[in-house]
């Protein structure tokens, strides 16, 4: 503290400004400790303790634990000096800022793990996208909003193109890999439902190293699987990312299939067995939740034209014209 005594901050703005500045400060030391993997923070330790014994997810235990230590500092506050004291906005910024920085911090300065386990980084090409035309012919990504027919166009397209249809295969290869249940893959894939609270619970993550993002470990399985498909044969994969994951791939044809909301809604109403009270809320919360974890992981926008070779309103061609329209496209695409 002596070091910092001639400091002296008196407006609100530069409170905020040294705020911040210690919360970067802050989150590069968090980022140091756990990129080392030497011990697990008191904190964390106890979380993941706790996540062990009850088996329950660490991020959302994270979370819990937090909120309790803030309530018990406002209960002994009271208690002590019967008033708030030394917890302000500054408590509940801190929260949300310094997870958040520690994420950003161990996603681009990769190098540190290097620095603190005297490795040389590396580059794994293996997995990487081959650009030969020749190989891997046709690649076909589907994207599609909520009720659009997207699924059933994408295995009409595999059909009538002989090449294979990939789409909950990539469920169970994840679960493999990561050692989830298929019912929790299956329920938590491709669906955020809220950008804020998906935030608080990973990135409890960034204070461990142990401890794994199960959202994040999820899209990494996928994305490796969708990039060894790419490069061992031609086929049609439905969503998971995949037209951001093979953006650069020159073999691809990307799709975009919509449709307006009231076709959507009498689709998934009759062949989804949804109430006609509870239809267009579905609908609304699907889309929302495809549409964040897209911007999560792609970070780009969901449905935006420039994204893809071919966008459809599926409504107005139906499925044989949809499908075709799409087929002569990618035709005129290898073709020119």
């Amino acid at each position: 503290m002596g070091l910092l005594s001639w400091i002296s901050v008196t407006s609100y703005p530069a409170q905020i400004g040294l705020f911040v500045l210690s919360c970067l400060i802050l989150a590069l030391g968090v980022s140091m400790e756990v990129t080392a993997d030497v011990v697990m923070m008191a904190g964390e330790g106890v979380v993941s303790a706790i996540s062990i014994v009850t088996k329950k997810e660490f991020g959302k235990l994270k979370v819990a634990f937090d909120v309790t230590l803030v309530i018990c500092g406002f209960v002994f506050s009271f208690i002590l000096f019967h008033r708030l004291n030394g917890i302000r906005e500054g408590t509940v910024l801190a929260a949300l800022l310094v997870g958040t920085l520690v994420r950003l911090i161990n996603k681009r300065l990769s190098f540190m793990d290097a620095v603190f386990k005297d490795k040389s980084v590396t580059v794994n090409t293996s997995q990487g996208l081959s650009t030969d035309q020749n190989i891997h012919p046709l690649v076909v990504t589907i994207s599609r909003e909520y009720g659009s027919r997207g699924r059933n166009i994408g295995k009409k397209i595999a059909k009538d193109l002989g090449i294979s249809f990939y789409d909950m295969q990539l469920l169970k290869t994840a679960a493999e890999e990561t050692g989830l249940s298929e019912k929790f893959i299956a329920e938590n894939d491709q669906f955020v439902p809220n950008l804020l609270l998906n935030q608080l619970l990973s990135q409890g993550y960034a204070f461990s190293k142990k401890e794994k993002d199960p959202l994040n470990a999820i899209y990494e399985s996928e994305k490796r699987s969708i990039m060894k498909l790419a490069n061992t044969e031609s086929c049609v994969i439905m969503e998971h990312c995949s037209d951001s994951i093979l953006a650069d791939y020159p073999s691809c044809f990307h799709v975009f299939i919509h449709a307006d909301k009231a076709s959507r809604m009498k689709r998934i109403q009759y062949e989804y067995g949804i109430s006609e009270k509870n239809v267009e809320e579905t609908l609304n919360k699907t889309d929302r939740a495809r549409e964040t974890y897209y911007q999560i992981y792609s970070e780009r926008r969901w449905g935006r034209i420039k994204n893809y070779d071919l966008t459809v309103n599926s409504a107005v061609f139906g499925l044989e014209k949809t499908t075709k329209l799409i087929e002569e496209a990618i035709k005129a695409k290898e073709a020119s």
